[in-house]
């Protein structure tokens, strides 16, 4: 899904890449829209020179330091302004204890019509129509 949001959330939930302190910071960077804060900017991403197509995150503790949320603004990019949009999954495990299947309930979640199938499974994320 083209959605900085959903990948962080994935990376979290199926990929144990980041903790939970971690999701909680991007997540209050992004309802806060603190990523486009100057300062954050110019440390974005991390360890490198700035780069206006990556986005970032204030990490909690850690001064001046910053998180990575998307290397690509324009394809996977973060959902701003106070606005809440219900997003309604089903899924199943289908036997396996890495991979989930299921749909968007496009009936709840009118941002993603048609009902899309997705698989989420261990560095795997995929959706289509």
């Amino acid at each position: 899904m083209g959605n900085a949001l959903v990948q962080k959330w994935l990376a979290f939930v199926f990929d144990g890449e980041i903790v939970t302190q971690e999701f909680l910071d991007a997540l209050k960077s992004i309802e806060a829209e603190s990523w486009d804060d100057a300062l954050v900017k110019s440390f974005c991403p991390p360890g490198a020179e700035p780069n206006p197509n990556h986005l970032c995150y204030p990490v909690t503790g850690g001064a001046a330091s910053v998180g990575h949320v998307t290397s690509d603004r324009i394809l996977y990019p973060l959902p701003t302004g106070v606005v809440e949009y219900p997003f309604t999954m089903v899924l199943t495990t289908g036997g396996s204890a890495t991979a989930q299947t299921g749909r968007v309930v496009s009936a709840e979640t009118l941002q993603y019509p048609g009902n899309p199938t997705v698989t989420f499974g261990r560095g795997q994320y995929t959706s289509r129509p």
